[in-house]
């Protein structure tokens, strides 16, 4: 199924919704940025995303939205229910999951992705910051000490601030 939240951004939707009972948010203070640590040659989707998820015990994939290699915007979880993606943040956020992450040793950095991803990112940010005007945009990072993902300043990278 496909919907179109605006007139420049295309939202695809390949997982079944309403199978679970999922608690629903009742705000929205954070729209995160996050990452799924991966090196640039895995092509990874939403549907192998929830499939992991799932393996780890989860009733489903933990983020609203993944942005794949190819700068496509696939749905995860319905945009009101709250994620499984940032401890102390899931029932207060939005998650958008970037693939990649990784370099091809494995190791981490901002140089991961690709222009239609980050195209696709500022997209989906306009897009949320008109549904959550109040939400502030952040990396995962900026919240979870132990937490590096995605690499990047995400505040900076939407302020015009600094470039990937």
């Amino acid at each position: 199924v496909l919907f179109r939240s605006d007139s420049s951004m295309q939202i695809k939707e390949y997982l079944p919704h309403g199978l679970v009972n999922i608690k629903k948010r009742n705000q929205t203070n954070f729209i995160i940025v996050t990452c799924t640590d991966t090196k640039p040659d895995k092509l990874l989707d939403i549907v192998q995303l929830d499939r992991l998820h799932r393996a780890l015990g989860w009733i489903c994939v933990g983020c609203h939205f993944l942005i794949d290699k190819f700068g496509e915007i696939q749905k995860g979880r319905e945009l009101e229910e709250h994620g499984s993606h940032t401890w102390g943040y899931d029932e207060s956020s939005v998650c958008i999951t970037l693939v990649g992450g990784r370099n091809l040793e494995g190791l981490p950095t901002e140089q991961s992705y690709f222009e239609e991803q980050l195209e696709s990112l500022l997209l989906l940010i306009s897009h949320l910051k008109k549904v959550y005007p109040d939400a502030r945009v952040i990396g995962q990072d900026q919240l979870l000490k132990d937490e590096e993902k995605p690499y990047f300043d995400v505040e900076d990278y939407i302020n015009g601030q600094t470039s990937l």
